[in-house]
């Protein structure tokens, strides 16, 4: 007898699993199908858009008890949402797809797991670039207060997408712009002020993009900011610039910068050893 019960106990367990493997499955069909449309080659940016509003309309009717299972897709399109938002194509794109983007979003909103992410979006869809131009391109002189609750007002991540859209763009400028507030931040965060956490990946890419724009657009500077790190943490950025993999434009001299920061590193080190020995120095330190 107990045998039998024992047994209908696993069949019912089998039984309340179902509907879970069931969503599960569903959930990562459309994963992939998205996907494959995101990632076609030569797809145009309103078929991207579409391929990721038709997810978040999936979403929208998730229920509570199926969090565990959105989650993947959930983080997947809001990525995808980030960087097809913050592109040129965006402002030009029909309106309705935008109000219908807002309302998808907004329903999404109300299911726990979903709300930061959408809260995140909302904003952005109605208007993702205004915020960052009236901060940071109309304003170029940002007290430190000011550029705290920039990057408090947005996330890193943002940020991040933000910068590498720019790059991709190539609109340089402005992306070394945003990248100089993020380094203050990262600066005045190690010296005690109330800056929001970041990663160490969000940093080793903020610093390494900075000081590649840096010796692209002023080679003094590029030294003078070299001078200023502490030798390990130069250290650190000359391997992770001489071990990038990446291909782009962007990295195209990371070499030579290496080379020139490796020799302020020596001269820098040196100096600092032997400073009693090479007064006449001081200028290079």
């Amino acid at each position: 007898m107990a045998a039998s019960d024992q047994g209908g106990s696993q069949s019912d367990s089998k039984n309340d699993d179902s509907p879970t493997r069931e969503t599960s499955k569903q959930f990562s069909t459309i994963h992939q199908e998205i996907e494959s449309q995101l990632t076609r080659p030569g797809v145009s940016y309103e078929t991207r858009v579409s391929a990721v509003l038709s997810g978040w309309e999936h979403l929208a009717g998730t229920v509570e008890e199926d969090v565990s299972q959105v989650q993947p897709l959930a983080t997947f399109l809001y990525r995808w949402s980030l960087r097809l938002i913050l592109q040129g194509e965006w402002p030009a794109l029909a309106q309705i797809v935008k109000t219908r983007l807002g309302v998808t979003l907004q329903r999404c909103s109300r299911v726990v797991v979903l709300q930061p992410l959408c809260r995140t979006l909302l904003p952005l869809v109605s208007d993702p670039w205004g915020l960052t131009k009236s901060t940071i391109f109309l304003n170029k002189e940002l007290d430190d207060n000011e550029a705290i609750a920039y990057i408090s007002g947005e996330t890193w991540e943002v940020v991040r997408v933000r910068v590498d859209t720019l790059i991709e763009s190539r609109i340089e400028k402005y992306a070394f712009d945003v990248l100089k507030v993020c380094i203050r931040c990262i600066r005045l965060r190690s010296e005690g002020m109330d800056v929001p956490l970041y990663t160490d990946e969000d940093h080793n890419h903020f610093v390494d993009l900075y000081f590649m724009l840096m010796f692209k657009f002023d080679r003094q500077e590029f030294v003078s900011e070299f001078k200023k790190l502490d030798v390990m943490e130069g250290v650190s950025l000359v391997r992770r610039l001489v071990a990038k993999q990446d291909k782009g434009k962007m990295w195209r001299h990371r070499l030579k910068a290496s080379e020139m920061g490796i020799q302020v590193l020596l001269i820098k080190t040196i100096v600092q050893m032997y400073s009693h020995d090479f007064w006449y120095l001081n200028p290079f330190i």
